[in-house]
């Protein structure tokens, strides 16, 4: 038998089920707005004002979660405004 996690419980923990094991409880913060791909690499580029710095994902993972949403996205300030 599954038990489904209470609201406050994915709030602070996120899915716990896809965590692995070994996985901080708590992400670390990372303190940088942009960070290095090596040269000729076809990752997704990490920059704060994408949306796609480590700290962003995270939260937008936990929000999508909390808000039974397929994805949410978090940018830099002033970078939302969807003009």
């Amino acid at each position: 038998m599954t038990r489904r996690l209470g609201l406050s419980t994915r709030a602070i923990h996120g899915d716990p089920a896809v965590r692995p094991d070994w996985t901080p409880v708590a992400p670390p913060i990372f303190q940088s707005s942009t960070f290095t791909n090596p040269i000729g690499s076809t990752a997704e580029v990490v920059y704060t004002r994408y949306g796609t710095n480590p700290n962003q994902v995270a939260i937008a993972k936990r929000l999508a979660l909390l808000e039974g949403a397929e994805a949410a996205i978090f940018v830099a300030s002033g970078m939302g405004d969807g003009a």
